[in-house]
């Protein structure tokens, strides 16, 4: 059984990484809609099969969606390696990427360099069972 994240859980993430990085006067969630949106899209079925088959495509679809839709005021892109890293965790996964690699990683996904398939990839390629 796949461990989903709630949005709470997200948003609170959100407020940790925050809180850590010294930046709590630009946390907060822009827009809860397209928050839900992100979140719940690893859930997602198409004529009742996941739209999402594999751990990591669910992992890809929630990285995907926080780096890409901009839901907090700052911080998606470090919320996002936060929570994907933290779904993985919760579903017997564990994440390793070098710190530079990892920002690098989630820049060059707001640009649009790789693909949904690409980053399932990375992420398969980066993660080992706990």
């Amino acid at each position: 059984m796949i461990i989903f994240l709630s949005i709470e859980e997200v948003v609170a993430a959100h407020y940790f990484m925050m809180k850590r990085m010294d930046d709590t006067a630009q946390a907060g969630v822009k827009n809860y809609s397209l928050l839900d949106s992100a979140v719940n899209r690893p859930q997602q079925t198409l004529f009742g099969e996941d739209a999402y088959p594999t751990i990591f495509d669910k992992a890809s679809a929630l990285l995907e969606s926080l780096v890409k839709i901009y839901c907090f005021h700052d911080g998606n892109k470090r919320t996002a390696y936060l929570v994907t890293k933290s779904f993985l965790m919760l579903n017997g996964y564990h994440l390793q990427m070098e710190r530079q690699f990892a920002v690098e990683f989630m820049v060059n996904i707001a640009e649009g360099t790789h693909s949904f398939e690409s980053i399932a990839t990375i992420l398969k390629d980066h993660s080992v069972v706990r």
